[in-house]
């Protein structure tokens, strides 16, 4: 069903609901984005005992659901920043807090992530941003 907007009222269904999950590792605030033909990615942070904190995505639409993980930029190093340290008042580092999709007029989707790219860090962090453009 295509969402439709009438007398200040929005009508629309779910039509695939689930869960996207990986073998002990962590899918950190997603983000979905969808073309004008049904076809979507969701973007997010992909992290755990196998992946520093990775940028990554996936496929949904209406038929299959959600496809496979795919790493769009891989961690390099760990997570390094200033809230998972005593001393700034934090305890356990925060993650995965910014994550993007959009679909473009041409069908294609851009998705951004944070992700650690193992760069020169600032004073309080080591983490960056992704973004890249997917054709579903």
């Amino acid at each position: 069903m295509t969402p439709s907007w009438s007398a200040g009222t929005l009508t629309a269904t779910v039509t695939k609901q689930g869960y996207l999950a990986a073998n002990q590792e962590s899918v950190t605030y997603p983000s979905i984005g969808v073309n004008a033909a049904g076809k979507g990615m969701m973007s997010f942070t992909l992290v755990g005992p196998a992946y520093y904190p990775s940028a990554a995505y996936a496929t949904i639409d209406a038929v299959s659901g959600a496809g496979a993980i795919h790493i769009a930029a891989a961690g390099t190093v760990p997570d390094d920043g200033f809230t998972g340290y005593g001393a700034f008042g934090g305890r356990v580092a925060r993650w995965g807090d910014y994550t993007a999709a959009v679909a473009d007029s041409d069908g294609s989707i851009w998705i951004a992530a944070e992700y650690i790219p193992g760069g020169p860090r600032t004073v309080l962090a080591n983490w960056g941003t992704f973004v890249g453009r997917i054709v579903p």
